[in-house]
């Protein structure tokens, strides 16, 4: 999907929600007071919350994401916002196609089927049913696993990165298996395995009918 990305925004926008850990709507959101170079740190801005107001979130920035805004930053436009569409002379509020069309374009297959209304052509006002790909979303999943299961980091860290309230949160994002079942499967290795390359026979005490005394 990096590779199929276009360079320029629509790459920065997938890496940026990549390395944060960030939510669609809190990358698009970032203005250049919440990048500070200096002390490599982003603060992202958040309504999930009950009281529905934004809270704020200070996150380190990695060397891959300092490189993305450093460059964002040399080529700006405007002194406020870092995801500036120059078409309307503000920032993106929504990129509601750009991830089906990297899926496409590094030929992912869909995911599955879904139902979405039409706001335009033939069908407008219809519900119509569309192919399903890999949203914004599902990158904080993919980050959150790869953290836990690859990079060994610990749930507690992931969490924080992630800036869930609750721990329980974090562990649906990652679903965890029980290790005592994991323990168990291995009590089985080499126990029913095939121990010759010729194909598995019927044993010649066995007949279509079924299993006959063998006496």
């Amino acid at each position: 999907m990096i590779a199929a990305a276009a360079p320029g925004d629509e790459l920065d926008i997938f890496m940026a929600c990549l390395h944060s850990l960030g939510r669609i709507d809190e990358v698009l959101r970032l203005t250049w007071e919440d990048v500070n170079f200096d002390k490599r740190t982003i603060t992202l801005w958040t309504r999930k919350r009950r009281s529905g107001e934004y809270e704020s979130d200070v996150l380190p920035m990695n060397e891959d994401l300092y490189s993305i805004l450093k460059k964002r930053w040399k080529e700006r436009k405007q002194d406020n916002w870092v995801y500036y569409n120059e078409a309307t002379e503000n920032r993106f509020f929504h990129r509601p196609k750009m991830m089906r069309s990297i899926c496409k374009r590094a030929r992912i297959e869909p995911i599955g089927k879904g139902m979405r209304k039409e706001t335009k052509g033939k069908n407008k006002g219809k519900m119509v049913e569309h192919d399903l790909y890999y949203g914004f979303h599902d990158l904080r999943h993919f980050m959150a696993t790869y953290l836990s299961d690859t990079a060994k980091v610990s749930l507690k860290t992931t969490s924080g990165l992630l800036r869930h309230k609750n721990l329980k949160t974090t562990e649906i994002y990652l679903h965890p298996m029980d290790e005592s079942l994991r323990i168990a499967t291995t009590k089985i290795e080499g126990k029913f395995t095939q121990k010759n390359e010729n194909p598995l026979t019927i044993p010649s005490h066995t007949k279509e009918q079924g299993v006959t005394d063998n006496k």
